[in-house]
């Protein structure tokens, strides 16, 4: 058991000269956070007797201070001061089987106000024994316990949007624990730069049946709306409607298409690469029906696309709450004109699961040229806010969430993560991530994890 910045470090069983008094402490366990905006799991007091030992009364003190100036420094980090290391908490019981210590930041004091409670025999001339016990060592940590770093990278997919997943980690845990992520974007196998884009959407699960990518090409039936040629389209193709004001334009799709989504999701929102072409202004919603004409049927909430700009814009619906699962529904797009007359197109939909594993980071009006790496990184060391940038270059400014949990940490249960990575506008038009030209660039997906816990084993 100690307490260690990296650099000091305490031991508190039987060494050093701090001593875990016996049968004194065992470890808290953390509960699921009831707050909206937080962590998923509460931080943890933890109260450990211990007893501080030397060869004078001078070096018990100096032991004490030894450790109250450590537990400071924990407070110190978590007010955001900065040039100081954080402080952890390690434990390992006897006889586990893991390989290293788990291990949780303090974020500062307990309950009762201090770190350290000393004993009524403090401001005696001398400790009998030259022993300083019973000393109550009290803080604050954050609830997961945290062990082992494991990496795995998805196959590279050559088109987007795509779902990329890295699975079969070697745990499958059944609780929340932390990853970072990292994608990277190749052209003819070399890092590339992305050619400049509108806005892009990245959202992460632990399952691939979560995600759903459709053509809009693909409707089974449509009103006012056809399929058109387009370079720079996902799959090289949209379908294109005209609107004038109060003029509809429909599109449907079927439910067979998703028939391998996750039949467990009850809640789902749906992204769409839309264009005003020709700069109309005009109101859209979904349709969802277990049959598109009887049956439950239930519709989105509106969104609008007021024309201003003629770039593919990822167009959100939702979120949706399902009586049954998704592949019991068809949707249909219907679209409204409000101003202006001319085109418009939906080149893809995306249909996204949202439970307590899913998250999402949504890019906007960034210049992305030059930059090939994207990374999301926990920095568990750090504020428990993900640091989020594009390799060489400094950050960019995203909006993110968490759905049910209300966080942005990346999160999941189970033993692999999937990616739906979607993007598009900027220059040419583009309704995907692609170089300089009309090409597609590949995409690929490593995931770093860290095992959590919420007893030591």
């Amino acid at each position: 058991m100690q307490i260690t910045d990296g650099t000091t470090t305490i031991n508190l069983i039987g060494s050093d000269g701090y001593q875990l008094i016996y049968n004194g402490w065992s470890p808290n366990l953390a509960h699921l956070s009831n707050s909206s905006m937080g962590p998923v799991f509460e931080n943890v007091v933890e109260s450990i007797p211990i007893a501080i030992t030397g060869d004078s009364m001078v070096q018990i003190m100096e032991r004490y201070a030894a450790l109250s100036d450590l537990l400071h420094q924990s407070e110190v980090w978590s007010k955001n001061d900065a040039g100081v290391d954080a402080v952890k908490f390690k434990y390992q019981p006897n006889g586990s089987a893991l390989a290293s210590p788990l291990q949780a930041v303090i974020v500062g004091r307990s309950n009762s106000g201090r770190f350290l409670a000393p004993p009524s025999t403090y401001n005696d001339a001398a400790f009998v024994g030259n022993v300083m016990a019973p000393v109550v060592v009290s803080f604050t940590r954050r609830g997961l316990l945290l062990g082992a770093t494991e990496a795995k990278s998805s196959a590279t997919s050559t088109s987007n949007p795509a779902i990329l997943t890295a699975t079969t980690f070697t745990d499958e845990p059944k609780i929340p624990v932390p990853y970072d992520a990292k994608i990277e974007f190749y052209d003819t196998g070399a890092l590339s730069a992305i050619d400049p884009i509108q806005n892009m959407a990245i959202f992460f699960s632990n399952s691939a049946n979560k995600f759903h990518i459709e053509e809009g090409e693909d409707a089974s039936a449509d009103t006012g709306m056809t399929d058109t040629a387009v370079a720079t389209a996902s799959g090289g193709n949209v379908i294109r409607g005209t609107l004038a004001p109060a003029s509809q334009n429909t599109a449907t799709y079927a439910q067979a298409n998703w028939s391998t989504f996750d039949s467990g999701i009850r809640m789902v929102t749906v992204a769409a690469m839309i264009r005003s072409q020709d700069a109309i202004a005009f109101s859209t919603y979904l349709r969802l029906g277990t049959n598109i004409t009887t049956g439950e049927i239930i519709n989105s909430n509106v969104s609008y696309v007021d024309g201003t700009n003629t770039n593919p814009l990822i167009v959100y619906y939702g979120p949706i709450a399902l009586s049954q699962g998704m592949s019991n529904y068809d949707i249909r797009f219907v679209f409204n004109g409000i101003t202006g007359s001319g085109d418009f197109d939906l080149d893809y939909f995306c249909i996204i699961g949202l439970d307590e594993n899913t998250r999402q980071f949504y890019f906007e009006k960034n210049s992305y040229h030059a930059r090939e790496q994207l990374f999301i990184n926990h920095n568990l060391d750090s504020k428990l806010k993900p640091s989020v940038y594009m390799a060489d270059d400094g950050p960019v400014s995203i909006t993110y969430s968490g759905y049910e949990a209300g966080d942005a940490l990346l999160v999941a249960s189970g033993n692999s993560i999937s990616a739906l990575v979607m993007g598009g506008g900027g220059n040419s038009a583009n309704y995907i991530i692609n170089d300089s030209g009309t090409d597609p660039l590949d995409i690929d997906l490593t995931v770093t994890r860290t095992m959590g816990y919420l007893t030591p084993l």
